[in-house]
C-alpha cells in the first residue's frame, strides 16, 4: 500500500466524524505531499488529486492520483478569508470536470458573495451572450484537503494564453525579436502591483497600473512599445474633445460597448479599475479589444442604490479608468445603444430561467458549505437568489430609461402608429407581416408574434417594439 492511500484512509476516517461533501456535487479529493499546508502564493507545493463521480470517465483514483503543484491565489480573498482560492497545476494539460485540457486552473470560494455565488456565475453568462470569443469556464464542486472538506468551490479557467482560452500568439521576449507592434499582448488594467507591470501616470488622479501577462517577460524594446502605445490611447481618450474620435482608430469599440453593457448590467462598481482584461492583436487589426470579463464580485454591492450608472459613485475609492470619458463620446454611446438594444430584444428575458437552472445544481451543496463554514453566513438561500433577480430586474429597467427609452417620443414613424385603449395596445402598420414584440418594464416577455391586438393586459408599463419604433405605453 502506497504512502498516499495510507494516509487517504486515516483521512476518510476524520471526514466522518468532521463536516463532509454533500455528495450532490464532484468532490476534488486534493493531497499535498507530507500534508503539507497551502498557505504562500508565492511558490507551489506539490500533491496529488482525484475526482469522485465525474459523469465523462474517470478523473484519477485514491489509488492511481493525477500529480499536481498547487498554490494560493488571488489578493483581498486570500489575504481576507480562511476559505482560501488556490491555483492548481497539472503535470501535464488535463480535461478537468468537462473543461478543456489545460495545465492551468483556479479553486475559487466566492467566500465574500452574499448573493448566493451568482455574481461571476451571470457575469460569464453575459459574456456568452454578448458574443465575446472567449469567456472563462466554471465548473461547480466541492473541495476536500488532505482530508478536511472545504466547502463548495468553483473549478475555474484562468485567463491564459492558450488555443482554448485567449486564441492569440505568444511573442518572443527579446530584443531582437520581431518587431512589437506584429505581435500579441493580453493586457490588464489592475488594482494591485505585480511584476511586469506599466504605470500609465497621466496625472497623479488616474494614474493607471497596466499588467502584462502575455508575453510573460518583456524586453526592453517590447516594454517602450507598449508602453507608448497605452499612453497615446490614454491620451487619446482622456484630453481629445469628446467631437474627436481618433481613439477609434486603436481601440476596438464593440467590444468595448459589449464589455461596459456587462459591467453595467451588475453595476460592478470596480469595472475599468481592476481585473479589466484586454487584448491587442498584431497579427489582426491591431487595436486594443476588451474582454475577457473576469472578477465580478463587486456585483450589485450597492443594491436598490444602483440606479445610477457605476461611474457616478464619486466616493468608492476605484478609479474608472477610461470609462468616464468614453461615455461623453456619441461615437462609443451609439454602438453601446445598439448591442443594448439587441440583447434586450433576445437575452435578457432569459436570465432568470439560467439563474434557476444554476442554483438547482448548487443547492444541494449549500447546506453542507454552510456546516463547513458558519460564520460565512451562506445557508438559506432563496432570498438571496430572489434579491439577486430583483436586482437583476431593476438593473434592466433602468438602463433601457437611460439609453433609449428617454428618448422616444410618442409617435416616431408616419406609418406605424401605437396607441393604447383600454387595457389593449393597437398598432396600426402598413406591413401586417411586420413582428411585434411586447415586454413588462422589467423586461419579462409579453407578447411576441404578428398580431396587432394585443389584449387583455394588466396595469403597467410595457414596451413595444415593431420594426422600427420602440415605444412606452402606459396601461390603466
Amino acid at each position: 500500500m502506497n504512502r498516499f492511500c495510507a494516509s487517504l484512509i486515516v483521512l476518510v476516517a476524520f471526514v466522518t466524524l468532521a463536516q463532509s461533501p454533500s455528495g450532490t456535487l464532484p468532490v476534488l479529493h486534493l493531497f499535498t505531499d507530507n500534508d503539507q499546508s497551502i498557505d504562500t502564493k508565492l511558490e507551489y507545493i506539490t500533491g496529488g488529486c482525484y475526482i469522485d463521480e465525474v459523469a465523462d470517465g474517470a478523473f484519477g483514483s485514491p489509488d492511481s492520483l493525477i500529480r499536481i503543484q498547487i498554490k494560493g491565489h488571488g489578493n483581498y480573498t486570500w489575504n481576507t478569508f480562511d476559505k482560501k482560492p488556490y491555483h492548481l497545476k497539472f503535470r501535464s494539460p488535463q480535461s478537468l470536470l468537462g473543461m478543456p485540457a489545460n495545465q492551468h486552473f483556479l479553486l475559487l470560494p466566492h467566500a465574500d458573495d452574499w448573493l448566493g455565488y451568482l455574481r461571476n456565475t451571470v457575469g460569464f453568462e453575459l459574456s456568452r451572450r454578448m458574443g465575446f470569443s472567449y469567456t472563462p469556464r466554471q465548473e461547480p464542486m466541492e473541495l476536500v484537503i488532505n482530508g478536511d472538506y472545504r466547502g463548495l468551490y468553483f473549478a475555474t479557467e484562468q485567463i491564459r494564453v492558450d488555443d482554448n482560452r485567449v486564441n492569440i500568439t505568444e511573442q518572443i521576449s527579446e530584443d531582437n525579436a520581431s518587431d512589437p507592434s506584429e505581435g500579441c499582448w493580453l493586457l490588464e488594467i489592475d488594482n494591485y502591483a505585480s511584476p511586469n507591470q506599466i504605470a500609465i501616470a497621466a496625472d497623479s488622479v488616474h494614474r493607471m497600473l497596466v499588467t502584462v501577462h502575455s508575453p510573460q517577460t518583456m524586453s526592453e524594446r517590447q516594454r517602450q512599445w507598449i508602453t507608448q502605445r497605452l499612453v497615446h490611447i490614454d491620451t487619446l481618450i482622456r484630453y481629445c474633445d469628446v467631437s474627436d474620435d481618433l481613439w477609434t482608430e486603436w481601440v476596438d469599440v464593440e467590444s468595448l460597448a459589449r464589455f461596459y453593457i456587462i459591467q453595467e448590467l451588475v453595476d460592478n462598481i470596480e469595472a475599468f479599475h481592476g481585473s479589466c482584461f484586454m487584448t491587442i492583436d498584431g497579427t489582426d487589426d491591431g487595436k486594443l479589444h476588451f474582454g475577457p470579463v473576469w472578477d465580478l464580485g463587486n456585483a450589485f454591492t450597492r443594491g436598490y442604490a444602483s440606479e445610477q450608472h457605476f461611474i457616478t459613485e464619486a466616493n468608492d475609492g476605484f478609479n474608472k479608468h477610461w470609462i468616464e470619458s468614453l461615455v461623453k463620446h456619441q461615437q462609443f454611446m451609439d454602438c453601446v445603444r445598439r448591442i443594448w438594444t439587441k440583447f434586450y430584444d433576445d437575452g435578457q428575458t432569459e436570465i432568470n430561467d439560467f439563474i434557476d437552472a444554476f442554483t438547482s445544481q448548487i443547492a444541494g451543496a449549500i447546506d453542507a458549505n454552510h456546516d463547513r463554514w458558519p460564520d460565512y453566513d451562506t445557508d438559506n438561500m432563496l432570498p438571496r437568489w430572489a434579491t439577486f433577480k430583483q436586482f437583476w430586474a431593476k438593473r434592466v429597467e433602468f438602463l433601457q430609461q437611460q439609453w433609449f427609452l428617454s428618448g422616444i417620443s410618442d409617435t416616431e414613424c408616419s406609418d406605424i402608429t401605437v396607441c393604447v385603449s383600454g387595457r389593449s395596445i393597437i398598432i396600426a402598420c402598413a406591413n401586417f407581416e411586420q413582428l411585434v414584440s411586447v415586454y413588462s418594464v422589467t423586461g419579462q416577455s409579453v407578447y411576441r408574434g404578428h398580431a396587432h391586438h394585443i389584449d387583455h393586459l394588466q396595469p403597467g408599463i410595457y414596451i413595444v417594439t415593431i420594426g422600427p419604433i420602440r415605444q412606452k405605453v402606459l396601461i390603466q
